[in-house]
């Protein structure tokens, strides 16, 4: 096991503390956000340094992304039982999460990747920075602000998905023209 894979298995280790320190915590949910952020930050970490020192491993590909999902549904979650986020914006962001899984289990059987690209890294970041407001301000942003940032976000969740279905039908469209295939 590398270092990369022992951050990964931290994160894991912070899903159930950050559940744990959310509900005892007050309205500002300080220990809640140090913990989201070391989470966020060893996810950073660990793609960096599997990427930089070639310690990419089946163990990482498959287990980071599950890390990373289980400490947003754990926040996510916690935050709707907790009346921070309205329950739309949850099914919102796991409509998301379920249509790109099923999305690229049908391009992986189709053997083709449509790579990730600036909208879905704009996208995480846009999460992370809602999640990070909400713990902090949550209790005391006013009612209108949350929900701007609520909406925003959501509608960038679904324009992160139009996005990667039509890169993959443009994609696939340019492909069955090279081998001839395409609309005449």
């Amino acid at each position: 096991m590398n270092i990369a894979n022992i951050l990964t298995c931290i994160r894991f280790v912070l899903i159930p503390v950050f559940v744990v320190v959310f509900h005892v915590e007050g309205s500002v949910k300080a220990w809640s956000a140090i913990i989201f952020v070391t989470a966020s930050l060893t996810d950073v970490l660990d793609g960096y340094l599997a990427r930089k020192y070639h310690l990419i491993t089946n163990f990482g590909k498959l287990m980071d992304p599950l890390a990373d999902k289980g400490m947003q549904i754990a926040v996510l979650i916690s935050m709707v039982l907790s009346d921070m986020v309205p329950v739309w914006f949850i099914v919102v962001l796991v409509l998301k999460e379920v249509l790109m899984v099923a999305g690229s289990a049908y391009l992986y059987a189709k053997k083709t990747v449509v790579q990730a690209n600036h909208l879905g890294k704009l996208n995480t970041v846009v999460l992370f920075v809602v999640i990070m407001l909400l713990l902090f301000f949550g209790g005391t942003m006013p009612g209108f602000l949350k929900g701007l940032l609520l909406i925003l976000c959501a509608l960038l969740n679904l324009l992160v998905v139009v996005g990667y279905g039509y890169r993959y039908f443009i994609y696939r469209n340019q492909f069955q023209n090279y081998l001839g295939k395409g609309e005449q």
